[in-house]
Order: C-alpha cells, then structure tokens, then sequence
C-alpha cells in the first residue's frame, strides 16, 4: 500500500490519506482547540496585558484576517513530530519535522491562492473538526492546482490528510459557509533537498514547541 502511495505522491506532488488520525485522537484534538481559542479569547480579554502572542497565539494572520491561529502549539508540535515516520513512509523520503501551524476558521473565512516557503517544503493539511449544521450536506473543500495546472477540490472530513509538495503547488479555499473549522497543517522538509539546513531545523528553533520569534524571548 505505502507503495502506491508513494508512487502516487512522487507523480501527482500530493496525496489524500484518509482515517490519518483514529477517531478517539479527532474527537480529542478538536475539543483541544476549542477549549484553547475559548481560554485564550478570556486571557486576552481579561488579562490582555499578560497577553503573549507568540505564545499565546494570534487572533488574524496575513492569510486570514480575525481568525485564531497559533505557531508551534506544543500538541500539534507534538503530532508533528510522532507523524514523521509515516509521513517517510507516505512520501519515500527521509524528512525532518519543522512546524506546526493551526487555524480556527470562521464563517466567509478564504484563504487565498498561495505557494508555500522553504520550511514547508512537504506540507500536510489535516482537517480536525468542524461545524456545518447551518449547511446541509457540505463540506469546505480545499483547491490545489496540480501538475496539469488544472484546480482539483479535495474533500476532507476529520482525521483526513492531504500532503502535498507546499513549494511547488498552489492552493487555496474559496469562501467558509459554515460555523467554524479546525484545520492544522504540519510541515516537514525533505533532508535530501534543496532547503535543509542541519543547524536550522524546527524551522529555525531550539526546540518543537515553541515560537517562530522564540530567539526574540531568550535572556
């Protein structure tokens, strides 16, 4: 099987893995990251002095303007870092783990068309949880371009993953018609590639963990 997969991933640059997480994961790690934007919407609220950022997490990125997101989540990082197996087994190369990346979409929420950076060379999406009872029978896809240059919708339901090639592969998500969305993407570089760096790994971090700008927190 991880043959085929493979082969599939080295033709098309993606690949859809379904069931990735087992259920009770799914069921946990959506509750996770909607206790985490209700704790943090209350920190910023009451304690918005005390309020961190990059370890606390975003409320908007340049992508997504409003919605929360957070960098190097220690769960998701911890996820990351437990998938990189099958991640070489999926995709028949040896890669290094480098960041997690998480966003709580809202409704009209896009996301628009782009290629990725270095650190996110071989890239997944993996769909956590969402709610669409205002939509009946929809789920948000996710556009890729693929080789042909021609727009493939994937469909991903909780636990499901995409891992595509995030330097080489345009992608995007037309307009959110639900009620919210859950979605983390965790990034990995090929240590045969073009783009790894040994002394910079985890995305330039000391550790899994932590922040993109954590060097910027050291003493």
């Amino acid at each position: 099987m991880n043959e085929e997969i493979q082969k599939y991933f080295k033709d098309n640059g993606y690949v859809i893995i379904r069931e990735f997480l087992p259920q009770d994961i799914v069921n946990i790690s959506y509750e996770y990251c909607k206790l985490k934007v209700n704790r943090e919407a209350e920190k910023n609220r009451l304690l918005k002095e005390h309020y961190l950022q990059p370890w606390d997490g975003h409320w908007g990125d340049i992508q997504i303007p409003g919605s929360y997101n957070l960098y190097g989540d220690p769960y998701f990082d911890s996820i990351l870092k437990c998938s990189n197996q099958s991640m070489n087994d999926f995709t028949g190369l040896q890669l290094s783990p480098e960041y997690s990346y998480w966003r709580f979409y809202q409704p009209n929420d896009t996301l628009e068309k782009h290629i990725d950076r270095p650190s996110c060379e071989i890239s997944t999406t993996l769909c956590i949880g969402y709610d669409t009872s205002n939509q009946k029978d929809y789920i948000w896809p996710i556009c890729i371009t693929d080789r042909n240059d021609t727009k493939q919708e994937v469909i991903l339901k909780p636990g499901d993953m995409l891992i595509y090639k995030g330097c080489e592969l345009a992608h995007w998500r037309d307009k959110f018609l639900g009620k919210c969305h859950a979605q983390v993407f965790l990034h990995y570089k090929d240590i045969n590639g073009p783009f790894y760096e040994k002394d910079k790994k985890y995305d330039n971090r000391f550790n899994l963990g932590l922040p993109r700008k954590y060097q910027l927190f050291k003493k």
